[in-house]
């Protein structure tokens, strides 16, 4: 399963292995804050969902395929 955050690739499959999963969950999420790290980009950044911001501490229920952007601070 991968998703995408501004061009970036995520494998979410890796992201549960480093955290020690074995397999992944039946319904695997991310926090905006894990999104915006595995994508590379700078902390002061906010992930959007489509035209939803979301907040550091939200997760969001993942499908492959979903693609996030990271707005940089005033533009949001």
């Amino acid at each position: 399963m991968r998703i995408f955050c501004d061009g970036a690739t995520i494998d979410v499959v890796e992201f549960y292995k480093r955290r020690g999963f074995a397999e992944l969950p039946p319904t695997p999420t991310m926090t905006a804050f894990d999104i915006r790290q595995a994508a590379d980009r700078p902390a002061n950044y906010q992930v959007w969902q489509g035209m939803t911001p979301l907040k550091d501490a939200e997760a969001v229920a993942l499908t492959d395929g979903m693609e996030f952007s990271c707005v940089p601070p005033a533009t949001y």
